[in-house]
């Protein structure tokens, strides 16, 4: 049933604060759908979600060309399409091993698209395979970048004076 909203709710937010199977949806330049599947991400306010990239991603050159995103997220019950405008906010995310960039949303809309008649009984689940004290530093290192505001409002600020 679809229940629409303009900004994430307090029990969103709390909801996604990474470690979530989150599709991204972008328009190529040739206009092209492309859609790829991330984990780390972060809600920072009701207005906010941050998530991190490799650079060779086709999503940065995508949202420079065409900002508007949507997010399909997976959530106990239902299934949310985070509609939004996306911009890089750090081309690289500092004290990780290999770059990645940050990218923001500033949301205009939420909607839950689970068909009618439907619901979640769980959600996806994944693992990592890669070393498990990696994906720690890993994890820590990019979730203290996604979740620091201070930091992002100043890189935002100094974006827009250049």
């Amino acid at each position: 049933m679809s229940s629409q909203i303009k900004e994430l709710t307090p029990e969103l937010v709390k909801k996604l604060q990474g470690e979530k199977l989150v599709y991204i949806v972008t328009v190529c330049p040739s206009r092209e759908i492309y859609c790829t599947a991330i984990s780390w991400l972060a809600a920072v306010d009701r207005n906010h979600i941050r998530f991190a990239i490799s650079p060779k991603s086709p999503v940065i050159e995508n949202i420079k060309q065409d900002p508007n995103i949507q997010l399909l997220v997976t959530l106990p019950d239902n299934v949310r399409a985070i509609k939004g405008k996306a911009r890089v906010l750090l081309e690289t995310i500092p004290e990780v091993s290999f770059p990645m960039t940050c990218i923001e949303v500033i949301i205009n809309g939420s909607e839950d698209i689970m068909f009618y008649g439907g619901r979640l009984v769980s959600e996806p689940q994944y693992e990592k395979t890669y070393s498990v004290d990696l994906s720690k530093k890993l994890d820590t290192a990019i979730y203290k970048t996604l979740r620091n505001k201070q930091e992002y409002e100043e890189v935002y600020y100094e974006a827009e004076k250049n």
